[in-house]
């Protein structure tokens, strides 16, 4: 192929496939117009880095092929495939050569710094009419405000940290308790008799009195 620069490894293809050369072709073209194919661009370098196309013009990796051929440094690569990922229109699940409607008034420098920014932030903070420079000081006050945030957070929990640490420690159980003798059960004689007092103190009905204790020596207490 002709203008084309050839890296040196060699993974055995004696020729160049048609559909590796079908999707340089691609690229090429994407490149000549890239104001406005920006999105087919990251489509297309994105199918020749899933199909490792690179490989059979002996390179490594995407990112050399481009940049010995295309002059795009691995940064700028980056941000290509960034804007295509965030902000391509979807086929279900697959992205397509086409920019979402809802960006399609952004130029691709708006995009590059709108890359980290969420649909409903970009929904309620920016605008086409924005610069370049207005979107990524927004992004810069963004960070700034979202680390503050965070720091509030974390001086929060060290906060509440510290205060576990200084409470005074919960006092063990005294299981070496003194006996108090109110406490002590009684059994055997103790106990019965305990019980006919109770039943003479509170019952009137004397043959009442009489059939409970008669049933209680029959029990065997």
């Amino acid at each position: 192929m002709d203008n084309v620069v050839y890296g040196l490894i060699n993974y055995g293809n004696q020729e160049i496939s048609d559909n590796a050369k079908g999707a340089l072709k691609y690229i090429k073209n994407d490149i000549a117009d890239i104001k406005k194919r920006y999105i087919a661009l990251g489509f297309h370098l994105e199918e020749f880095d899933r199909y490792y196309y690179y490989k059979e013009f002996g390179f490594s990796s995407l990112a050399d092929f481009v940049q010995a051929n295309f002059g795009i440094e691995h940064s700028g690569l980056s941000r290509i495939l960034s804007v295509y990922n965030r902000f391509c229109s979807r086929n279900g699940a697959d992205g397509t050569i086409f920019v979402d409607d809802r960006f399609q008034a952004y130029s691709y420098s708006q995009l590059v710094e709108m890359v980290k920014l969420s649909n409903a932030q970009i929904d309620k903070d920016i605008q086409p009419t924005m610069t370049v420079k207005d979107i990524r000081n927004y992004v810069k006050n963004k960070k700034k405000c979202d680390v503050a945030q965070n720091k509030k957070v974390e001086e929060k929990v060290l906060t509440k940290q510290e205060k576990c640490a200084i409470a005074p420690p919960l006092l063990e159980p005294d299981t070496q308790r003194h006996f108090d003798e109110r406490y002590q059960l009684l059994t055997g004689n103790d106990l019965f008799i305990d019980l006919l007092n109770c039943l003479k103190e509170n019952i009137k009905n004397v043959d009442k009195v009489s059939a409970i204790v008669k049933l209680l020596n029959n029990s065997g207490l």
